[in-house]
């Protein structure tokens, strides 16, 4: 079975190493396999693909100053086959119930750092860290500037909501809940959220599928699009958990059904844009996971689902 037609069905979903995982999604969603030319029905010219913009505001000033200050920035990467390598550090405590993603007790701070071409740790957008607490994990510099938060919808299958501190399209209304810190100053003690994604999985257990589903424009209730955008699944080695790949889903047209049917018939296609190792155990309070993000994917977007699902 070729890696980008991947079955939607979970027990269907073959183990795949980590290498080479890592070097086919790295070339960015342009290119495919040279012996799998028919997949996309074309040759896709664009030079980075389509962003799945970030919660913060992208302008002119934004991305002026991100590319002047490397160690701020946290948009996705504009170059093809050059994909953004992160370390995850979770420093904390936290039990969960063997089975889901959704602890029912944890605290804690999971340290973000970017990982350069020779392999040195840096400084990741302005000292980022996603802060775990009671009711919300929160992505924030080291200024307490809040990029995304992340609530347990506390489902029996679980399930968690993605926020944002701005509206993801014009019009869109708040979420109800509001990320509240008594030690900032009056006025930036409180901050609004706007949902930005649905993570759910299709499941109780470890190997259940995730699936990610952005928040629909088009909706005047702020719902989710039915529809995934993102699709993930843990992999496994002799029973223990080393990896997890994120694969965006592309929908085509199936050329295969007969043209007698008067309905328009669409498969999807898997095609892997992030991917998380877990390092060897080497301490018992820190669980360190290698990230990569390929390029045109948001990777405060793929921060939040590797915090989430890393249990």
């Amino acid at each position: 079975m070729d890696f980008l037609d991947i079955s939607q069905d979970e027990k269907s979903m073959n183990y795949r190493s980590p290498i080479a995982t890592k070097r086919r999604f790295s070339r960015g969603r342009g290119d495919k396999d040279e012996d799998n030319d028919d997949d996309y029905g074309g040759k896709n010219e664009s030079p980075v693909p389509d962003m799945t913009i970030s919660p913060t505001s992208v302008n002119e000033e934004t991305i002026e100053s991100s590319f002047m200050d490397e160690s701020c920035n946290t948009l996705p990467s504009f170059k093809m086959g050059e994909p953004i390598h992160l370390r995850l550090a979770e420093q904390g405590y936290s039990l969960t119930d063997n089975f889901s993603f959704d602890p029912y007790l944890r605290c804690g701070q999971f340290m973000i750092q970017r990982v350069n071409e020779k392999g040195h740790l840096l400084s990741y957008g302005n000292g980022l860290v996603m802060k775990v607490g009671a009711q919300f994990m929160t992505l924030e510099d080291k200024h307490g500037k809040v990029y995304a938060a992340c609530k347990s919808r506390y489902t029996y299958v679980p399930s968690y909501i993605i926020y944002g501190p701005r509206p993801r399209y014009f019009g869109q209304a708040k979420s109800t809940h509001k990320f509240v810190r008594t030690s900032m100053a009056p006025g930036l003690d409180s901050v609004q959220l706007y949902p930005w994604a649905l993570v759910k999985k299709h499941g109780r257990n470890l190997e259940s599928v995730v699936s990610i589903h952005m928040v629909n424009p088009e909706s005047s209730h702020c719902s989710f699009k039915s529809e995934a955008t993102f699709q993930s699944v843990h992999q496994f080695t002799a029973g223990v958990n080393t990896h997890t790949i994120v694969s965006r889903v592309e929908r085509i047209e199936d050329k295969s059904v007969s043209s007698s049917t008067n309905q328009c018939s669409r498969k999807e296609i898997y095609v892997p844009c992030g991917l998380s190792i877990k390092e060897p155990f080497n301490n018992i309070d820190i669980e360190v996971s290698d990230c990569t993000v390929a390029p045109g994917i948001d990777p405060l977007l793929m921060v939040c689902y590797f915090a989430i699902h890393s249990k």
